[in-house]
């Protein structure tokens, strides 16, 4: 996991923006806006919705964060992206159990999902491809 001054570097620091990284950072899972907001109000009583989702909106567009669970839920970037088409293209896998998601990113899943999007002739509104199931923990817990 990237330390707080990485995201710092990525983005225009304003006090709300840092409270909902420092969120995120302290959670370490994914979390919805309300999640996200309930969170917030304990420091910020006054948080509203709107704000909340402005600030995620924002970091989206930094590569600070990820939508996941077919865009209802939001995760930190956790990778070092140095091409335009890594920055881009991501594949998470999530467990739907306890939430966790490990991110991957490399030129390749860019050239790939490039390769279908020309195929089908399709336009992706998102370019983050999630693989669900169940990881090693709670599979290894479930046993038992």
């Amino acid at each position: 996991m990237k330390a707080m001054h990485e995201y710092l570097s990525k983005i225009q620091a304003s006090p709300l923006r840092v409270q909902i990284l420092s969120i995120f950072l302290e959670q370490n899972t994914s979390m919805g806006a309300y999640e996200v907001l309930s969170l917030l109000k304990k420091v910020k009583p006054n948080a509203e919705p709107p704000t909340v989702y402005r600030v995620l909106d924002y970091l989206i567009k930094q590569d600070v964060l990820h939508k996941v669970a077919g865009g209802k839920k939001y995760i930190l970037c956790q990778q070092k992206h140095v091409t335009a088409t890594s920055k881009k293209n991501a594949l998470l896998f999530t467990c739907r159990q306890c939430s966790k998601t490990y991110e991957y990113s490399d030129d390749k899943i860019g050239h790939f999902i490039q390769y279908l999007t020309n195929q089908y002739n399709i336009k992706p509104s998102e370019e983050v491809l999630e693989i669900t199931g169940a990881c090693n923990h709670c599979i290894t817990h479930q046993e038992n």
